[in-house]
């Protein structure tokens, strides 16, 4: 069994160390985690301020395609946004990596969508704006010198015309030229050509120029939809990766501050039961020495002066010390006593032997000066006796009422018999 041997002071100076460094190291724990938590926190926020950012981007990607505008600030703005967002967490450098195709996307729709509201304006928004309008007027002088026999074929060139400006398809435009050869031809059959040829020139300019640039427009429509659809698929992997990082960032948070309290719990009770055991043996071995110490006192009052209490040499504290110096008290009161009772003894047998020879001076009354001679002797041996058995009761005076009442009654019998001696001497 484990036994801990070494004074109560040392014992309590232990208790209260263990229990400051034990609350120091959890103090310290719960600041090491609270930082690990304050950056879990952290990683958290910027997580999620990227993932606002990536939706923020995919909004303003719906948005303008959806809208007829060039206006694309937003857009580009919402992009610069999530890559500095990227940037700036170190644990999206994979996503930022990933992304940085979904970045020049971006860009690239960005320019076509530009490309295609100015083509849209070269075209025009109206049968009477940019090349459909240049092209309405060229029909339209056509139109002013038209005989009556090629009217047939210039309503089947007009609604071509107006069909394909309006649709912007390549294949009408096809259509578009195909109507116009099948015109020119009516016009050679009657033999206007130098009526019509100009015109009919002019006509196939701008129809060339409304050509061209719907089939630019309809390239480039299909590879901004296509572009768009791209985008949109990266930056729905992107919310879901970075959702998925969120999720586990806030479950890696919850594991740690569940884990540190559950630590710090369970610290804090092994703590408490080593600091309670230490205290408890403290206490007890303290209760054992008072009560020692109460049953030597009690021993003492009820005159028993042999009780010693046997104190380790070994780590000795105050109350050892304390019961250590009561011993020796109690020795030395007990060794006292003894010289007391050895005088006494002394002194009554002196006694008895003056007691005799007052007795043999009665009796006889001769030798009374040779008797007086060895009776003064003998009192002063008893005067000396006496002085010393008074000289031990004044040393033990202060720890024995008892022993001083008993050293007092030894010292008047004495004087009674000097009385007596001094009396039977002047006879």
């Amino acid at each position: 069994m484990f036994t801990i041997n070494m004074g109560f002071k040392k014992e309590l100076f232990l208790v209260i160390t263990l229990s400051f460094l034990s609350y120091a190291a959890i103090a310290v724990l719960t600041l090491l985690s609270l930082n690990r938590i304050d950056l879990g926190f952290l990683s958290t926020e910027q997580l999620n301020r990227t993932l606002s950012a990536s939706k923020d981007l995919h909004i303003q990607l719906l948005t303008a395609g959806q809208s007829a505008s060039a206006e694309l600030d937003p857009l580009q703005a919402s992009a610069n946004q999530l890559k500095q967002q990227l940037s700036s967490n170190p644990e999206t450098s994979e996503q930022l990596t990933e992304s940085q195709a979904l970045f020049t996307d971006v860009k690239h729709w960005s320019q076509l969508k530009q490309q295609i509201t100015a083509q849209e304006q070269q075209i025009g928004e109206t049968a009477n704006t940019g090349y459909r309008g240049e092209t309405a007027n060229a029909l339209a002088e056509i139109e002013k010198v038209l005989f009556s026999n090629l009217k047939t074929e210039f309503d089947h060139l007009e609604a071509a015309i107006l069909q394909a400006g309006e649709h912007k398809q390549p294949l009408l435009f096809q259509q578009t030229t195909d109507t116009l050869k099948a015109f020119e031809s009516a016009v050679k059959a009657i033999e206007f050509e130098d009526l019509y040829a100009p015109k009919i020139a002019a006509l196939s300019v701008q129809l060339e120029r409304l050509g061209t640039t719907s089939i630019e427009l309809s390239h480039n429509q299909q590879l901004s939809l296509k572009l768009y659809h791209n985008i949109s698929q990266q930056l729905t992997q992107l919310e879901n990766s970075l959702g998925a990082e969120l999720k586990q960032a806030r479950l890696d948070v919850n594991g740690i501050s569940s884990s540190v309290r559950n630590i710090l719990l369970t610290l804090s009770a092994i703590m408490a039961l080593i600091t309670a055991g230490l205290l408890i043996h403290t206490s007890r071995r303290i209760i054992h020495r008072l009560d020692q110490m109460s049953g030597l006192f009690r021993g003492i009052s009820q005159g028993d002066l042999t009780k010693q209490i046997e104190v380790p040499h070994i780590e000795k504290d105050a109350l050892d010390s304390t019961l250590s110096s009561i011993g020796s008290m109690t020795t030395s009161l007990n060794q006292l006593l003894h010289a007391v009772v050895q005088e006494s003894a002394q002194l009554k047998q002196q006694t008895e032997s003056l007691d005799q020879v007052c007795k043999s001076l009665s009796e006889h009354g001769t030798d009374t000066h040779s008797q007086s001679e060895n009776m003064v002797a003998l009192t002063e041996q008893i005067n000396h006796n006496t002085q010393a058995i008074v000289q031990s009761g004044l040393n033990t005076q202060q720890q024995s009422s008892e022993m001083q009442d008993a050293v007092l009654k030894g010292e008047s019998v004495i004087q009674q018999t000097l009385q007596s001696m001094t009396q039977l001497t002047g006879t």
